[in-house]
């Protein structure tokens, strides 16, 4: 594997890369400042489905022994002999650990809790803290608790290893979270386990951000880029909020087809997946030897990624249309988006690294898979919202497929694209997004669909139509992101602001 800097990897202008190049920090961007920097969570350890990514969640007890009995400032009524408050405080904290158990999300895994004692006198410091080393790099979160203010404890936890920390109550935790703020750290202070929950699913779609590591096929740089406003600074992306980029050439994707067309088991799968998706499907608009040619490709893709580790997917379509593979090996990628969601991964159109971003970030906050298409007015009151790319997952990972036609993309019969009536659905109300090109900034655009076309058509050519206020004002807030923009199904305009914000990049809302 070659690792080149932007500068190299940008002035390379040699077509049919073999290989993949990951790009790593480069002079031509300086290292972000610690404010723009997100905090990492636990790093990934495989190239798993992100629909399959939890939050770890450590509980740690901080509680300290009074040295004797008497009464002072800190306690009115004397307290019980240390002994006894040591079983008491034991107890208390088995007790909260099993009432977490019963009420935290199934979004979360509970790691082996800790139960810290110290001394009056001694203080909480270095020996304690030393106690939470051993897991420390499976932590997503720390859940802090304790007696007498736990919540300086708690400080220290969140200072010492940069993640993010918990605590529940009333006004106690407030100090916690204030002091981690105040140095750029991330303390939580909940009232109960329901905003818990609520926050271990932005964790979650964080950490699914995070961890992305976006395959991208394409013989870069571009001779006729089409979506200029697709962010392709992957070093600052990376240093910014820890996700990758691993890019590979058509050399490697000609030579990763040739191994699927040769190899018996491989080409059995392919068949089999084919007449799957014939069979489920409630129409089928073209002959069968013409979707095979695209399912050999979905598999060359997801061979690519598990060899790459990479949770993500993109190509850009007009270089694949001038290189002429398209047309000689019968495929268009669409597809193979929509296969790829229905799993979990997220998968952009046209190389646009902004909308994948947005995409991956609506994913982990809803749970379901994206649609991704264009905005461009009806008329006044009414967009369109429009592109190729529906997913049978749209409802829901865990919730039964969609109905669906497999249509062809090009006239002569070729190019299996997935096609449905996106009204249809019982859920009208779809979350739309796109990230700006500095990936600063993410746009919110809330819709209730009342109708579709296109779903008969060929060509990028299904559409919802949206009602919106003014067509002209969200075509002025669009002008400033660019033209693709993903959607899931539902209202997460709440959790993406949240989501936003942990990420620090700016939101920017219309029909919110």
């Amino acid at each position: 594997m070659k690792f080149l800097t932007r500068r190299r990897f940008m002035n390379n202008a040699t077509t049919g890369v073999t290989g993949a190049m990951a790009l790593t920090q480069t002079p031509l961007y300086p290292a972000v400042s610690a404010r723009d920097r997100v905090l990492q969570l636990s790093p990934a350890v495989d190239s798993r489905s992100p629909k399959d990514v939890r939050i770890t969640v450590k509980p740690v007890g901080n509680y300290m022994i009074h040295e004797g009995i008497w009464t002072g400032p800190c306690r009115w009524d004397p307290n019980p002999p240390p002994e006894e408050e040591k079983a008491l405080f034991r107890k208390r904290f088995q007790q909260s650990v099993e009432d977490m158990r019963s009420k935290l999300s199934e979004d979360a895994e509970i790691l082996e809790p800790l139960y810290n004692e110290f001394s009056e006198a001694g203080g909480f410091g270095e020996a304690e803290l030393r106690m939470l080393d051993r897991d420390a790099q499976s932590v997503d979160a720390y859940f802090a608790s304790g007696n007498v203010y736990p919540q300086y404890a708690a400080a220290l936890v969140g200072e010492r290893y940069k993640r993010p920390v918990v605590m529940i109550g009333q006004y106690v935790p407030w100090d916690m979270s204030a002091r981690l703020r105040s140095k750029d750290l991330e303390g939580y202070a909940l009232e109960d386990y329901s905003e818990f929950n609520n926050l271990i699913t932005i964790l979650r779609a964080r950490k699914v951000f995070q961890q992305m590591n976006l395959l991208v096929i394409s013989d870069i740089p571009y001779k006729n880029r089409p979506a200029p406003s697709a962010c392709m600074n992957f070093g600052e992306l990376h240093n910014r909020f820890g996700l990758r980029a691993t890019i590979i050439g058509y050399r490697e994707m000609a030579a990763a087809r040739e191994a699927v067309l040769n190899d018996g088991q491989s080409m059995e799968e392919v068949n089999t997946l084919t007449d799957d998706l014939m069979r489920d499907a409630d129409e089928v608009r073209m002959e069968r030897q013409s979707i095979l040619p695209t399912v050999v490709m979905y598999r060359v893709v997801k061979n690519l990624m598990q060899k790459y580790n990479c949770n993500a997917f993109t190509m850009e379509c007009f270089e694949l249309c001038s290189s002429k593979l398209s047309h000689d090996w019968k495929f268009v990628p669409c597809l193979i988006h929509s296969l790829l969601k229905d799993e979990g991964y997220t998968s952009g159109c046209e190389g646009d690294v902004n909308v994948t971003m947005a995409m991956n970030l609506l994913m982990g906050v809803a749970r379901r898979a994206a649609f991704m298409g264009n905005f461009f007015p009806k008329d006044e009151s009414t967009m369109y919202f429009g592109h190729n790319v529906p997913s049978r997952k749209m409802l829901g990972f865990d919730q039964p497929g969609l109905p669906y036609a497999l249509q062809n993309f090009i006239r002569a019969g070729w190019g299996a694209k997935v096609q449905m009536d996106l009204s249809s659905l019982p859920e009208k109300t779809m979350t739309i997004a796109r990230c700006d090109p500095l990936i600063r900034k993410i746009l919110l655009v809330k819709g209730e669909i009342s109708g579709c076309v296109g779903h008969r058509e060929v060509g990028c050519s299904l559409r919802a139509t949206i009602p919106v206020p003014n067509t002209r004002d969200l075509v002025k807030k669009a002008r400033n992101y660019g033209f693709h923009f993903a959607g899931v199904y539902g209202d997460y305009t709440r959790e993406m602001m949240q989501l936003a914000e942990m990420l620090r990049m700016e939101v920017e809302t219309y029909n919110v």
